[in-house]
């Protein structure tokens, strides 16, 4: 059975890390180049993407649809003591290339609540 999709990923540099990727198949193709820097404090590290993803869905009747979105910052809890876990927290953005349309999200931190997995999304169009 042969594959329907291929991915190219690759590191372009090692200091500072950053690393380019393809996907295509028959219904989309999705591409970035990642520039991470981070900050490190001991108990957490905090990944900053600068760029922006990529992807264009290909339509059944032969359109494109052009899509990016950023990412927010994604922090990783309790290196040394605790229960490790990932959180996503501040602003992205994702935008329609063919429409205009554009999606503002704001991921919420988990804080002392302790409820993960919160955004709120405000969608703007044209």
């Amino acid at each position: 059975m042969t594959s329907k999709y291929r991915l190219i990923a690759e590191q372009v540099s090692h200091h500072p890390p950053v690393t380019a990727y393809h996907c295509e198949s028959n219904g989309y193709e999705i591409y970035s180049c990642q520039c991470n820097t981070g900050r490190f404090n001991g108990r957490y590290i905090t990944l900053i993407s600068t760029n922006r993803n990529y992807i264009n869905l290909k339509l059944p009747n032969g359109q494109i649809e052009q899509y990016s979105w950023t990412v927010p910052l994604c922090t990783i809890h309790n290196l040394v003591i605790g229960k490790l876990y990932v959180e996503m927290r501040g602003k992205s953005q994702i935008f329609n290339h063919s429409t205009g349309d554009i999606a503002e999200l704001e991921w919420k931190e988990r804080g002392w609540s302790g409820k993960p997995d919160r955004i709120s999304a405000v969608v703007k169009t044209p």
